[in-house]
């Protein structure tokens, strides 16, 4: 999801020291001009395609398959149409995260269905991105 000021407030009213460290250090990357905005991965949810990684929270993403994201919206575009063999994520400490692309696509539908998750992604979020680059 987007790093921003309502995901940060969610740590409350003493959210400037409740919050993830890296995430209110991260307030002062968003205006850079290569970057729109950061995407952070909340949690990553227990299956046999992530096994090693489920302990990972809070995460900044700075790159999916080697290519940096500018924001969100390129982030799920990237995903999406992902053509590896394994997707990368990685962060700007180089820690990396890589995951069997074939599997993870066959194990989401049960993904989606053991924690309850009633789509893939937000509905018109690839037809506003399609629009967006008319």
């Amino acid at each position: 999801m987007p790093l921003n000021m309502n995901l940060i407030k969610r740590w409350g009213n003493n959210w400037h020291s409740k919050a993830p460290i890296d995430y209110l250090y991260a307030r002062n990357q968003w205006s850079e001009e290569n970057r729109r905005e950061l995407v952070v991965a909340l949690k990553v949810l227990p299956a046999n395609v992530n096994l090693g990684y489920h302990d990972w929270k809070n995460w900044i993403i700075d790159s999916v398959n080697g290519h940096s994201v500018a924001d969100f919206d390129e982030f799920a575009q990237l995903m999406e149409t992902n053509k590896s063999d394994f997707v990368e994520l990685r962060d700007r400490s180089g820690y990396r995260m890589v995951l069997d692309a074939a599997e993870a696509q066959e194990q989401e539908p049960l993904i989606l269905q053991t924690y309850h998750i009633p789509q893939r992604h937000s509905q018109g979020l690839f037809s506003q991105l399609a629009n967006k680059e008319k």
